[in-house]
């Protein structure tokens, strides 16, 4: 089995240097799945299930609050919405590719209630998940064989 869980520091916004293009992510993506999926390749590996993992919404209240407390002061560093087509981008490239997906962003937007702010009862710094974080239940969309 392989786990693709990338996207959350990929969704920096500039000038961070995490940040990677939305477009350039999916077709990272997409990549690594081609590598295990195509015989072509030198990775080629028909047995092994790639599950591909969302990143979880960001609470840009609490990781602002977070990055201002630094010594020095941070600036923020990434925005819901941007996350969110990360997330979706993840999303697609799942079904596309037909291999399993854990949709993290959905069961954590549903769990605080589509609230932004409420998000912080899952997250440690409005970007890590914390105890109850990971103990929020995801449907997954299991590899079709």
């Amino acid at each position: 089995m392989l786990v693709i869980w990338f996207g959350a520091n990929d969704a920096c916004v500039k000038p961070s240097p995490q940040h990677v293009p939305l477009a350039e992510f999916k077709a990272n993506l997409n990549q690594m799945v081609t590598a295990i999926k195509s015989p072509e390749s030198a990775r080629y590996s028909p047995t092994t299930r790639i599950i591909l993992i969302s990143p979880p919404p960001v609470n840009t209240l609490q990781r602002g609050a977070d990055l201002a407390a630094r010594d020095p002061p941070l600036a923020l560093d990434r925005h819901f919405e941007v996350t969110k087509a990360y997330a979706r981008a993840v999303k697609e490239v799942a079904e596309a590719e037909n291999v399993g997906f854990v949709d993290i962003w959905t069961a954590l937007w549903d769990a605080a209630g589509h609230e932004e702010k409420s998000l912080g009862k899952y997250l440690r710094d409005g970007l890590h998940l914390n105890e109850q974080g990971y103990e929020v239940r995801c449907i997954s969309r299991e590899t079709r064989i």
